[in-house]
């Protein structure tokens, strides 16, 4: 479990410095239209992220897909809250060495932005509620909203099955 948490922090550190690196330096160019970049650039790192990381951790990198990983049952509440800690050690410890404390939105990974909210704090702690609360309550609603449909769908399924 260490090595997949090891794993998890690393990816983590790395895949927030690249991302943030290559968005920065995009919307930073000279480049007219930088919106069809960011996109792919994100799609691009992601992908490579994944492919080294899934057969270790799972390739989280997230506080909120380890919490629909754990909901799912497909990991362990005590993996689900060691993942969490290792992946916001890695934001925090980023930002710390980086000495960068760039914040250019949390999308569904509030790791990304807990280390910069942290250092700089005012505005940014003031609202960082928001992008760490958000994401686990749409995960909690997308589940629950799940697992109803596929109650309601096995039960139209036995339904069906008698009538036939």
């Amino acid at each position: 479990m260490w090595k997949a948490a090891i794993t998890e922090l690393l990816a983590t550190a790395f895949y927030v410095l690249t991302l943030t690196t290559i968005i920065t330096s995009i919307l930073d160019s000279n480049v007219v239209e930088p919106k069809l970049l960011v996109p792919l650039a994100i799609f691009l790192i992601l992908f490579l992220f994944l492919m080294m990381t899934v057969p270790l951790s799972g390739g989280h990198m997230s506080p909120v897909l380890t919490f629909i990983a754990a909901l799912r049952g497909l990991i362990t509440l005590a993996r689900a809250a060691i993942y969490v800690l290792a992946q916001c050690a890695a934001s925090l410890a980023l930002a710390t060495v980086t000495g960068r404390a760039g914040y250019r939105g949390v999308g569904l990974n509030p790791a990304k932005c807990l280390g910069p909210a942290l250092l700089q704090g005012d505005r940014l702690w003031d609202g960082h509620w928001v992008a760490g609360l958000g994401p686990f309550l749409l995960a909690l609603l997308i589940m629950v909203t799940l697992c109803t449909y596929q109650r309601r769908v096995q039960i139209w399924k036995k339904k069906r099955s008698m009538i036939f």
